[in-house]
Formats: structure tokens, C-alpha cells, sequence
């Protein structure tokens, strides 16, 4: 009995230890992901941001190149955000001289 009850000891310790190693295992696992996870994240906001720059060049593109050409399909573009700008440049200054 009492080497029945050595051997059952002894199973359920090796399989705490095999438990314990994958724990281990998967607790770096976790932290390289985490740090992969960030990496990407961060690699993410900067393509944003990067897109949304390269918008803003094309729109200015746009509407300067509508500006120039006077054939261009772009210059009813380039009227309408010239127009836009202006509006906004009015509301400013309305609410600066109230």
C-alpha cells in the first residue's frame, strides 16, 4: 500500500512539474506576443499617420493642379476647397471680431 500510494506521489508530482514547465512556457510565449502586439501597434499608428499626410499632399496636389491647368477636371475641385478655405477663413474671423 504504501508503495502504491509512493508511485501515485510521484506521478502527481511529475505532472505538477511538466504543468509548472508548460506554465512557464507559455507565460514567455505570452510576453514575446505582448511585445510583438505593441511593436505592431505602434508600427500601425505610424502608417496612419504617414497615410494620412500623404492625403493631405495629394489633396493640395489636387487643388494646385487644378489651379494651373485651366482644361483641368480638377479646377471645379480646386474652386470648391479654395471656397471651403475661404468660408472657414470668414467664420474666424467673425468669431474673432464677434
Amino acid at each position: 500500500m504504501a508503495n502504491k500510494n509512493e508511485d501515485v506521489r510521484v506521478n502527481l508530482s511529475q505532472r505538477i512539474q511538466a504543468l509548472l514547465e508548460q506554465f512557464n512556457a507559455l507565460k514567455h510565449e505570452n510576453a514575446e506576443l505582448q511585445k510583438e502586439l505593441e511593436w505592431r501597434r505602434k508600427e500601425m499608428a505610424q502608417q496612419s499617420e504617414k497615410l494620412v499626410a500623404l492625403q493631405k499632399e495629394a489633396d493640395r496636389l489636387r487643388c494646385l493642379y487644378g489651379m494651373l491647368d485651366d482644361q483641368s477636371e480638377e479646377k471645379a475641385y480646386a474652386r470648391q476647397k479654395i471656397g471651403k478655405m475661404v468660408r472657414e477663413i470668414d467664420k474666424c474671423l467673425q468669431l474673432l471680431l464677434g
